[in-house]
């Protein structure tokens, strides 16, 4: 079939009507694929080449861009991320109650499996006052789970199979769950495992190191985490040890304010991540095919300007939505509140506008703000500036909201 250039509006239209399947093109601005493409043959045009580095002693040939959790309710858009040569995909058996992997799995129908790299993640009950597993988390859980996951992604095996949001030495070398990713390893259903980290990252990517057994690190990496240079080295270590290195939350919340008037230079924050070559990929949910031409062309041409550095400066007075779970704050709260998942979740609701995502996250932590009306003063002192008793009362809102009613 001869390639035919369209504008956006254009596709649209003939999405709506139906005729882009039959006719076999598929399109955003800046990509373009055809019916054998579709097939899974990716491509892009010569001014978004994509470029590739090797996942630590894993083998695999990532992206320097990969994409985090597909969209749900927008094949569309989900199939110009799977056909722009972001070919590693991550996912998770807790992404909307599921409907992530069966999302992926039924998208994954329409390409060559070979041509992807998945990766999706398992976590067993977890203890959050002792920050530990609890003794559900058996085996046979995390084996339970992880057959869920392939089932729902309609798959016999994944490439990356990650322990979720890991922040110790302890929950990283928990037993049971390490012989459940080795029997899962040993069957063919796994071919590499990791973890993932969205606090006290440092300590959590050097369990990974000393471990000998996980083989890549999922972790956020940006230019506002104020234990940046600590958890840089912690990914150069992990990098000279072979580990396969994937970054996320390279946007930092993506606005400096929760009113959003004040967005975070994108090409700039992903520049800055992808400058380190100690980090193979970074991760990042696409919300629209603007996102996708954007990050793909930061990818081909990464290095960072001096105009896009001046970008990246905290503004005076401004403290940003993202919390990079240093812990510092751990154990000031009197009340004994979760600070660093509360933070998180602000940054889901406020920066992601993912209200469910947040309302899920404090429910797990079964935050309320009544603590916080009992104190006039908060007594913690963040090292990012937040003022923690207004953000956590302020988030905290959602719980009273009907879940279904969130998005």
């Amino acid at each position: 079939m001869q390639k035919k250039n369209f504008q956006r509006r254009d596709f649209l239209k003939l999405s709506a009507a139906g005729i882009a399947s039959t006719a076999g093109i598929m399109m955003t601005k800046g990509l373009l694929a055809n019916t054998n493409e579709l097939m899974g043959e990716t491509s892009t045009n010569n001014s978004t080449k994509m470029v590739y580095r090797t996942l630590g002693k894993t083998g695999l040939k990532v992206p320097i861009v990969s994409s985090g959790a597909i969209p749900v309710g927008n094949d569309n858009l989900a199939r110009a991320i799977m056909k722009s040569g972001m070919v590693h995909i991550d996912t998770a058996h807790a992404y909307n109650e599921g409907k992530n992997e069966e999302a992926l799995g039924k998208l994954l129908k329409e390409f060559k499996r070979e041509n992807f790299i998945i990766a999706t993640k398992v976590k067993g009950p977890f203890d959050w006052d002792k920050n530990e597993f609890t003794k559900e988390a058996t085996t046979e859980f995390i084996l339970d789970q992880f057959e869920t996951s392939l089932k729902r992604l309609d798959l016999t095996y994944v490439d990356i199979l990650y322990l979720h949001d890991i922040s110790s030495k302890s929950s990283a070398m928990h037993e049971p769950t390490i012989k459940a990713f080795k029997q899962l390893k040993e069957k063919g259903k796994v071919r590499f495992v990791g973890l993932s980290t969205h606090k006290n990252q440092a300590e959590a990517i050097e369990a990974a190191i000393a471990s000998n057994f996980y083989e890549v690190v999922l972790t956020g990496y940006n230019f506002k985490q104020d234990d940046a240079l600590k958890i840089k080295a912690a990914i150069k270590k992990a990098n000279d040890a072979g580990l396969g290195i994937v970054g996320m939350k390279v946007f930092a919340g993506h606005f400096w304010d929760k009113e959003k008037t004040k967005p975070i230079d994108r090409p700039a924050a992903l520049k800055w991540a992808i400058s380190d070559e100690n980090l193979h990929t970074m991760l990042i949910s696409f919300k629209s095919f603007d996102q996708i031409d954007e990050a793909l062309a930061a990818a081909a041409k990464p290095k960072l300007t001096k105009k896009e550095k001046e970008k990246l400066e905290i503004p005076k007075n401004t403290t940003g939505l993202y919390c990079p779970g240093c812990t510092t704050c751990n154990g000031q709260c009197i009340h004994k509140l979760k600070v660093p998942e509360a933070m998180r979740a602000y940054m889901y609701a406020y920066g992601y506008s993912e209200t469910r995502k947040a309302r899920k996250l404090l429910d797990q932590i079964e935050l309320s703000d009544a603590s916080c009306k009992l104190c006039p003063v908060c007594n913690v002192n963040c090292p990012m500036g937040f003022d923690v008793r207004e953000k956590i009362m302020d988030v905290a809102r959602l719980r009273n909201v009907p879940i279904e009613f969130l998005s």
